[in-house]
């Protein structure tokens, strides 16, 4: 996955490297503890206790953006997540837990790194707004796009529209979708050949609450965060962009100071907000 400029080549990629590195690395418990927003700013790995481990882990990861061997650091993972999945005696089993390890592994290079870029791109998006105001959603095409996913293939809306609040990719674990930066002619031409991909009035009040209209009837595409799915992400993107003073504006006081109390005892509040 690559970010474009105007002209179509890819963009540098230290920006997403670094936002990697700058997450704290801190082990489940502690993530599980942390508000939905703060989540997307930290890196952990299931199972995963020791702290030298996680941070280098972290740094695999981040080399990824900066040219890094995906396979390399999906096999690093694997072995160190293994202790805690492969664990059956029974050949066939162990093979199964084997490959769960791979796939574990696989789903925290794709969140992790594809979060960084998600979030570099929004930034890089703000500037060419005047220019190119509108985001065109891009799915991969194969028989792994989920119904939901699939149904927003080619959707384009402004780049500041609340829909994208909470369907940025990647807006659910494993989501390989892309947004595409395009102009006011491209919105034109969708908007008059596929209306429906161009939504307004009604139809984007309907897609805004979790419902595609399309010629062959609706569509759902809430996410699984909007449903309350346990376990669901939350999109990261614009929330990342918020200082501590804008996040603790949406919680009880007594609730955020208790969460700053404790994660400044873990020595990691600072790391939230880099």
């Amino acid at each position: 996955m690559k970010m474009l400029d105007l002209f179509g080549d890819p963009v540098s990629n230290e920006a997403a490297a670094a936002l990697l590195r700058n997450k704290p690395a801190v082990t489940k418990a502690v993530f599980a503890r942390l508000a939905p927003e703060l989540q997307a700013r930290a890196f952990t790995v299931a199972g995963i206790e020791a702290a030298d481990m996680l941070q280098r882990l972290r740094e695999r990861v981040a080399e990824i953006p900066e040219g890094g061997d995906w396979l390399k650091a999906r096999a690093e993972i694997a072995e160190a997540i293994s202790p805690h999945v492969v664990t059956a005696e029974d050949p066939e089993l162990r093979e199964k837990q084997t490959r769960a390890a791979i796939r574990r592994s696989e789903l925290v290079l794709r969140q992790n790194v594809y979060s960084a870029y998600a979030r570099a791109e929004f930034e890089q998006a703000q500037e060419l707004k005047d220019e190119l105001p509108y985001y065109e959603y891009h799915t991969m095409g194969d028989d792994q796009v989920r119904p939901s996913h699939s149904a927003l293939d080619g959707v384009v809306l402004p780049v500041d529209d609340p829909f994208w609040q909470t369907h940025h990719p990647p807006w659910e674990w494993g989501c390989r979708c892309v947004l595409v930066q395009v102009g006011r002619e491209r919105y034109a031409e969708v908007a008059r050949k596929a209306p429906e991909k161009a939504p307004q009035g009604a139809r984007l009040a309907r897609l805004r609450e979790g419902m595609l209209e399309t010629e062959r009837g609706p569509v759902p595409v809430a996410s699984d965060w909007e449903r309350g799915r346990e376990g669901a992400i939350k999109p990261p993107v614009r929330d990342l962009r918020l200082a501590a003073d804008e996040l603790r504006e949406r919680y009880d006081p007594q609730v955020w100071a208790a969460m700053e109390q404790w994660a400044r005892k873990l020595g990691i509040w600072n790391g939230l907000f880099a």
